[in-house]
C-alpha cells in the first residue's frame, strides 16, 4: 500500500480568499475615487411636516411597525416604517427613539429648484417635531 505523503494546507484557501478581498477593495477605492455626491450641484427647497404615530403594530420577535400619518403640501399620506427603511423598528429603537402613539417626528420633503437630480427627495427623520 502507498502512502500518501502529500498535504494540503487548510489555510492556502483562507488566503486566497482574504486576498481576493483585499484584492477587490483597493480596485473600488480606485474605480469610485471620482464618484461625487449624488445631490452635488443641486439646490432644493427643504420644508419639514409633522409626521404623527397613529399605530404601532407589534410583528412578533421583539419588533414592530409603525404608522404614520403626514400632512404636507400635496395632501395627508401614510408613512409606513418597513417600508421607509427597509426593515422593522425594534423594541429597542422605540424606547430609544420615544417613538409612542401620537408623537411627532420630522418628516422632509426638499424639492429641486437647480441642477440635475430628483424632482423630489422625502426622507422620514426619527427626529421630534
Amino acid at each position: 500500500m502507498k502512502k500518501n505523503t502529500s498535504y494540503k494546507s487548510p489555510a492556502l484557501p483562507l488566503i486566497a480568499i482574504a486576498a481576493l478581498g483585499v484584492g477587490s477593495f483597493f480596485i473600488q477605492i480606485l474605480f469610485n475615487k471620482d464618484k461625487k455626491d449624488p445631490l452635488e450641484g443641486c439646490e432644493f427647497d427643504k420644508k419639514i411636516f409633522p409626521a404623527e404615530v397613529i399605530a404601532v403594530k407589534s410583528v412578533g420577535n421583539k419588533n414592530s411597525d409603525v404608522f404614520f400619518l403626514v400632512e404636507t403640501d400635496q395632501g395627508m399620506d401614510t408613512l409606513v416604517y418597513s417600508k421607509e427603511f427597509g426593515s422593522y423598528a425594534s423594541d429597542d429603537q422605540l424606547q430609544r427613539k420615544g417613538i409612542t402613539l401620537g408623537e411627532r417626528f420630522q418628516y422632509h420633503v426638499q424639492d429641486l429648484i437647480k441642477g440635475d437630480c430628483n424632482k423630489r427627495v422625502t426622507v422620514l427623520a426619527l427626529e421630534k417635531y
